[in-house]
């Protein structure tokens, strides 16, 4: 007995199959309230694909968002081969849902059965960062995916450990963060710092000036002169 298909699974293939195509790809990408298990970028074109072990109206909608939002040029969806229905075909050639499969016996393709629809014009893309490509695995469940977030907590971390001590203000006016405003970084940043959110650092004060460590540097206080 063959061991049963994961969204995983298809997702590495789907990923395997776009590279040797020659477009860019990108896991668990988050947009429009949602998160589309690949983007794939080549050039000016986004494409956005769902992988699903079944053909049913969840993988169905799911990608119809993506259109209806706006957010891909194409949008296609990936399923085993044994999951395709002719209804479920005649759906995706109506809403210009395009369709890669998987064969059971075939592990090291995706084919496509079922062309997208081109959208010319999307109003509200994908934003695609490098992180996206290799942080998450397509397909897998749960959290864990790459936020902008995640982004400036990893540089913020970064930036402490090269800098033991620095003061905070200056270290918000150094970083590179997803914060729309200098005092809005501040304050929520403030906030997390030495909490579950940022356990990795701690702040204290030395010579009446707010710093930050890494929680495994001891605090060398400055004394006054």
């Amino acid at each position: 007995m063959k061991p049963k298909i994961a969204e995983t699974d298809i997702a590495k293939t789907v990923v395997k199959t776009l590279n040797e195509w020659q477009w860019e790809i990108y896991q668990e990408v988050v947009g429009c309230g949602g998160r589309c298990d690949i983007v794939a970028r080549n050039k000016n074109i986004i494409w956005a694909i769902e992988c699903k072990t079944s053909f049913g109206f969840p993988v169905l909608s799911q990608a119809y968002n993506w259109i209806k939002w706006g957010c891909a040029h194409y949008v296609s969806v990936a399923v085993p081969w044994k999951s395709i229905s002719e209804f479920g075909k005649q759906i995706c050639l109506n809403y210009g849902i395009g369709v890669l499969y998987i064969a059971n016996s075939n592990m090291e393709e995706a084919r496509e059965i079922v062309s997208p629809r081109l959208h010319r014009k999307i109003a509200y893309p994908f934003e695609l960062h490098e992180e996206q490509k290799n942080f998450k695995q397509a397909g897998s469940p749960g959290g864990g995916h790459w936020t902008t977030f995640k982004s400036t907590v990893n540089n913020l971390i970064n930036t402490v450990n090269r800098n033991p001590g620095i003061e905070f203000n200056k270290l918000i006016k150094e970083l590179d963060h997803h914060y729309s405003s200098l005092s809005t970084a501040k304050s929520c940043l403030k906030g997390f710092i030495g909490t579950k959110v940022i356990p990795e650092l701690r702040m204290a004060t030395v010579d009446k000036k707010l710093c930050v460590f890494p929680v495994n540097k001891k605090l060398n206080r400055i004394k006054n002169s």
